[in-house]
């Protein structure tokens, strides 16, 4: 029992470590965010301008081929069309209806399981909430807006969440979470 103990608390302070040490590594002074974390409630928020036309930015935030190469936690996504007719467009991004209510799956890292997500609100060029699950218990409320200006787009990027394990929002959010916008910036054509 107290070797268990011992492995468990070495484990954890390890992750604590990497934790602190990968989050002091990358301090960049351009990007606006926050955080609030109260008993059973995380708010999270980041803001960035981009310089690109707001329909390149949203098509890109609509195209769930690409998370993965600017979503942190998002190492696959799978869909589900029910309506497919044939086999092959069960799973295929070509026939998938993005609306509210769509579901989708993601999985945050290889070997993990799938986890559900779907839209809530889809407002064309303006603002796309989803629900996302990046853990098999943690159920965030994730909200892309878009702002136009004359000379570039603010987008913000909020993640919220009201569970018992509300404080894995803030500190993924502070892992690698306030990179969301500047990797969707560096994918964009």
């Amino acid at each position: 029992n107290i070797m268990v103990i011992g492995g468990t608390t070495l484990a954890l302070l390890l992750l604590i470590y990497y934790f602190v040490k990968a989050t002091a590594s990358e301090q960049y002074i351009n990007l606006d965010y926050s955080s609030e974390v109260l008993p059973r409630k995380a708010r999270v928020e980041t803001t960035m301008d981009i310089e690109a036309p707001p329909d390149i930015i949203w098509k890109t935030l609509t195209d769930l081929s690409r998370y993965r190469l600017w979503y942190p936690w998002v190492h696959r996504l799978r869909v589900t069309n029910v309506n497919a007719d044939r086999w092959v467009h069960k799973h295929s991004l070509l026939k998938y209806q993005l609306e509210v209510g769509s579901l989708f799956a993601v999985q945050p890292f290889f070997g993990a399981p799938y986890n559900p997500c779907r839209f809530i609100t889809i407002d064309p060029g303006k603002k796309l909430v989803m629900e996302m699950r990046f853990f098999p218990l943690n159920r965030e409320l994730v909200t892309f807006t878009l702002t136009p200006y004359k000379n570039c787009v603010e987008v913000t990027y909020t993640s919220t969440n009201s569970s018992l394990l509300s404080f894995i929002t803030a500190s993924m959010f502070s892992w690698q979470g306030k990179d969301v916008l500047r990797n969707l910036c560096d994918t964009l054509p």
